[in-house]
């Protein structure tokens, strides 16, 4: 949402700086689908605003000014070890370890087979249960949703599949920035952690939504037109 105010914005230096602010904060987590997530955003994002802009010189030349600010702050905060001191705590990480996450895979293809319609359980059951059938998180959108079954998975799927399609029917920029989250959010951050069944992302998401459908509804336009006639 950040890069869509960057290339809307004619001053754009202001809401780069704050986008390091919000990565900042993600970056202290020490999370590895935080900062997986982070490093796609960044890749997908880049290109994709320069691609949009009609004035790229001038987004040049606020990049530029942008990363001469984040050079300096860097070279600050360094100077209180502080740099050194993250490069030390993501060191001491073993974030290649992927053995836990595979194990809950597994487990979570065999409740699948187990329990192949309705499904074990999500995050809906209770603690006592899942101790017994499965996890309670399985740290992954797709298997948390095979925790629901067949049926779970398909509601998943074809939500997922409308949601995009409405998108794609905005007639703005706009719907670039919010298919690169929804897509990284599943694909990346959803390999490492279920984002679709955590509340506050949902909440997120449907505000989003809203405001594409209050856009592309030809209903509302017709009674926006109204109002104005």
């Amino acid at each position: 949402m950040i890069a869509y105010l960057v290339s809307k914005s004619k001053i754009k230096v202001p809401y780069m700086i704050f986008s390091i602010l919000t990565i900042l904060g993600i970056m202290l987590t020490l999370s590895r689908s935080s900062l997986l997530t982070v490093g796609v955003f960044i890749l997908l994002l880049v290109p994709v605003m320069f691609w949009i802009e009609k004035e790229k010189t001038k987004l040049v030349i606020q990049g530029l000014i942008f990363l001469l600010v984040f050079v300096i702050g860097i070279y600050i905060a360094e100077r209180f070890n502080l740099v050194s001191e993250y490069i030390d705590a993501i060191s001491s990480r073993d974030l290649t370890y992927i053995a836990d996450r595979l194990a809950l895979l597994k487990e979570a293809l065999n409740q699948f087979k187990l329990h192949p319609i309705f499904g074990s359980g999500g995050l809906y059951s209770s603690r006592y249960h899942l101790s017994w059938n499965g996890a309670v998180n399985y740290h992954n959108t797709i298997a948390q949703a095979s925790s629901l079954g067949i049926l779970g998975l398909g509601t998943f799927v074809w939500l997922f599949v409308r949601k995009t399609k409405m998108i794609l029917l905005l007639n703005d920029s706009f719907k670039w920035f919010v298919l690169i989250l929804i897509f990284v959010t599943t694909f990346v951050n959803g390999s490492l952690q279920p984002m679709y069944f955590y509340t506050t992302y949902m909440v997120f998401i449907f505000l989003v939504l809203a405001v594409i459908e209050v856009n592309i509804n030809p209903l509302n336009k017709g009674n926006n037109k109204t109002k104005e006639d």
